[in-house]
């Protein structure tokens, strides 16, 4: 992470924003990729044998309906309950995505359902745009902006996107995060960091990119008007963030730590963070399962290593293996496709791979959205893929 970054904390310019390259084309990328999705999906429903897990959906609403998306819209119909550390309860997922759809629905007025596809797609579409503009103010190149955009649509799990789970809505929140601390612009980035940990408690790391870029700008800007300690205290906001989670828990139900004591249901807790691979539970699996998740692990912090080695700024890659090194840390690997998905510079470092080597680019895009149609294959059906 030695390499320097491109244009670190570049004051804004006029030019450097997302309208230096097509709309239009970022709205087909938009459309199209989820058009995909639903197409595999249908003919998945069609011709694929059922998991003994499969629901048949009434409707096509219902088709991603699957797994956590049910807890999320437990919490949008009947609210927190929680009744002891080890038992079945829904505090384990935060409130703003839950709090949106709620809204959305018109506090329930509107099928909650079809509210949750509303904020996760325009949730979606932000995160598009935001990442967009992040690339281009980086590098100054709209295809590569573009081509970030587009690695990101046909990930192999970015139907998570756009069904009832939150990260729709965690990361966009990230990604301006970030893009608001590369702008220094940092009250605004703490409170993206404050939101980002109201919807996903991992949300809090980003106190650590925050404070590597207040960092970075402090040893460029000493002296200069543009940097106050005054704006250190913003990089402090996930960990507030959090506590107002842990506030509300603590409210209702007498225990602030009531996030973490529900995660036993699940037998989830700290671990090394080798500790996952580790277990026999991941050894008992199907061979299909493990090659899934030992090829997730190694594709994200593999396209993290090619870009710093491509002089991505160090701030993204810092992002990217805290998050990484502590999804890795819950015990349990069965999430970590979904969990990475929302490390956003490895669709950044993609992106860097076909800018310099440009006959990766057909081979590394067909890889993806083979995977995004494997993955949407064994979801709809029932198979374990949360």
């Amino acid at each position: 992470m030695g390499a320097t970054d491109p244009n670190p904390s570049k004051p804004e310019s006029a030019a450097g924003t997302v309208q230096n390259f097509s709309w239009r084309q970022l709205f087909i990328l938009f459309v199209s990729s989820r058009l995909l999705i639903y197409i595999v999906a249908g003919l998945a429903l069609l011709g694929i044998g059922k998991s003994t897990d499969f629901q048949p959906p009434q409707t096509i609403a219902d088709w991603f309906l699957r797994w956590d998306a049910s807890w999320y819209l437990d919490v949008v119909r009947n609210g927190y309950w929680f009744t002891g550390a080890g038992q079945p309860t829904n505090v384990g997922f935060l409130p703003l995505y839950p709090w949106c759809v709620r809204i959305v629905s018109l506090g329930g007025r509107i099928d909650p359902a079809i509210a949750a596809y509303g904020v996760s797609l325009t949730g979606l579409w932000i995160a598009c745009v935001l990442l967009a503009d992040l690339v281009f103010r980086e590098w100054r190149d709209a295809r590569l902006s573009i081509l970030a955009v587009e690695f990101m649509l046909f990930s192999p799990v970015s139907f998570f996107f756009s069904t009832a789970y939150s990260e729709s809505l965690f990361l966009p929140l990230v990604v301006g995060c970030l893009a608001a601390a590369r702008r220094r612009r940092w009250w605004i980035a703490g409170s993206c960091g404050l939101l980002a940990a109201l919807t996903r408690f991992v949300g809090v790391l980003l106190v650590v990119p925050l404070a590597w870029e207040w960092l970075t700008c402090s040893r460029n800007e000493v002296g200069k008007r543009t940097l106050s300690w005054r704006t250190l205290p913003a990089s402090m906001l996930p960990v507030v963030g959090f506590g107002i989670y842990c506030w509300m828990m603590w409210a209702k139900f007498g225990d602030p730590f009531a996030y973490f004591h529900g995660q036993q249901h699940w037998g989830r807790h700290l671990t090394w963070f080798w500790g996952a691979f580790a277990k026999h539970s991941f050894w008992s699996l199907e061979p299909f399962y493990r090659l899934w998740f030992a090829a997730t692990l190694v594709g994200t912090f593999g396209l993290l290593i090619v870009g710093v080695i491509l002089r991505m700024p160090t701030g993204f890659a810092i992002l990217g293996i805290t998050f990484g090194l502590v999804y890795l840390s819950g015990s349990g690997v069965e999430a970590l496709p979904r969990y990475f998905s929302v490390v956003f510079p490895i669709y950044i470092a993609a992106a860097l791979i076909v800018k310099r080597w440009p006959v990766a680019g057909t081979p590394l895009l067909a890889l993806s959205v083979a995977l995004q149609a494997v993955s949407v294959i064994l979801f709809v059906n029932g198979y374990w893929f949360t």
